[in-house]
């Protein structure tokens, strides 16, 4: 895949990401009229055009009076008082953590892989296995892969993390806040990942096609050899 391919990643999950992880009133640009809405609405994929024409909109008609409307959903879903409705921390999914604690194995797992890459997190005031934190980290991750890097990483990170708890995480955001703004940018994001992995399939199929004739030849090189 090539370095545009791996930049447009890079760019997805890092708005997405940064969407979840800090409430709009929180941000110097809070991305309720960010341009890249447009692009995205644009999107080949139908999942990816509707929810970002539909967060667009509703972005931009809550802007329009006041960003404390999307602040005040953003609180209600993820952090609370009393307790989210909606848990942003991949332990609550995953990880068997016990009720209102976002705490457990998957976040000593994020801490340990952004340790490796040389990331951290900490200013956030977040749990490492926040799904924002694990999007901008899977963003770094695609952004490297542009630069030359280990191009498998971005999807097998996203195996082992994101991909694997986003879907369910967007379903209960939509059954919350169905009419909201954040039930659309989870599924927006869930589908990402989804992409992502598709692609990489893809990319594993024609990797695989490509070798087979090359162990073809060999094969009957080594019994024309055994012949003579």
């Amino acid at each position: 895949m090539s370095a545009g391919y791996w930049k447009e990643q890079a760019e997805r999950f890092a708005f997405a990401g940064t969407l979840l992880l800090v409430p709009p009133n929180q941000l110097e640009d809070p991305g309720l009229q960010h341009p890249f809405w447009d692009v995205l609405a644009a999107d080949a994929d139908q999942a990816v055009a509707a929810a970002a024409s539909r967060s667009r909109q509703l972005a931009r008609d809550d802007a329009a009076r006041d960003v404390s409307v999307i602040a005040q959903e953003y609180v209600r879903l993820f952090m609370g008082p009393p307790r989210p409705a909606v848990a942003p921390w991949e332990t609550m999914h995953r990880g068997g953590g016990a009720e209102g604690v976002g705490f457990g194995a998957p976040t000593y797992r994020m801490r340990d892989e952004l340790r490796a890459a040389g990331l951290s997190f900490e200013g956030s005031g977040q749990y490492e296995d926040h799904l924002g934190i694990e999007l901008l980290f899977l963003s770094v991750l695609c952004e490297r892969a542009a630069e030359g890097g280990d191009a498998t990483e971005p999807a097998a990170f996203a195996r082992r993390h994101p991909g694997a708890w986003a879907g369910a995480f967007a379903r209960k955001v939509a059954q919350a806040a169905p009419e909201g703004l954040y039930a659309q940018v989870t599924l927006m994001a869930a589908r990402f990942l989804e992409q992502l992995a598709e692609a990489a399939s893809a990319a594993a199929s024609e990797a695989a096609d490509d070798e087979a004739p090359a162990q073809d030849g060999a094969d009957a090189a080594g019994c024309a050899a055994s012949a003579e």
